[in-house]
């Protein structure tokens, strides 16, 4: 079998014995240069993340398998990660006003929909900022944001969005506006310091 990154070819680890073996060992060696996996190919076959567990995981080598692997700097990495949320920040305090505003007017039930597409992106976003902090190998204690641990904040979103999902559910719609106006809004706003700090976070990472 061969086992290939960035073009070249590596050594496979004497004590591998499945697929995930090698591509872990290859992403540690990896990691130690500073740089991650962006793409994985299993005999010219793309890999995805969330296929390996169940397909390639525990799969045993053989003559016939080749294990392409190919790297980008962490940093460079971050840095586009950070860019596309830049894109999607300005949203999330302005939907948060027009939801409320919606809840609280004649109207409420047709904001259910948006609600749940807001719901949706924050959660892509936290999803995002998560690889990022993942890649950095950062402590979320250790990220302070307006003199407050970024885990606390995250714990306290967590709560106020469940809160919001309840209201929801029980067609609650001053709760759910008054949740959106006074509570999520304020952490919306709080998402460009977020990425400003993981910003500043990979810049000090680069030495």
């Amino acid at each position: 079998m061969r086992l290939v990154v960035d073009g070249k070819e590596w050594p496979i680890p004497a004590s591998a014995t499945r697929v995930m073996d090698v591509v872990r060992d290859a992403m540690d060696q990896l990691s130690g240069m500073k740089r991650g996996m962006v793409a994985l190919r299993i005999n010219g076959e793309a890999v995805h993340p969330e296929d390996i567990p169940g397909r390639w995981c525990d799969r045993p080598l053989d003559a016939s398998l080749e294990i392409e692997l190919t790297s980008q700097p962490i940093s460079e990495m971050v840095a586009q990660l950070l860019e596309e949320l830049e894109k999607w920040l300005p949203e999330l305090p302005a939907s948060c006003s027009m939801l409320a505003n919606v809840f609280q007017g004649d109207d409420p039930e047709s904001g259910f929909t948006y609600f749940q597409e807001l719901a949706r992106l924050w959660s892509e976003i936290k999803h995002q900022e998560q690889q990022v902090v993942n890649a950095l190998g950062l402590d979320l204690e250790n990220i302070r944001i307006d003199g407050q641990p970024l885990v606390e904040l995250h714990e306290r979103l967590n709560t106020r969005l469940q809160e919001a999902a309840a209201a929801m559910e029980k067609r609650d719609f001053v709760l759910l506006g008054d949740l959106l106006e006074y509570e999520l809004a304020p952490f919306a706003a709080l998402e460009t310091k977020i990425i400003a700090a993981l910003a500043e976070a990979n810049r000090q990472s680069q030495g």
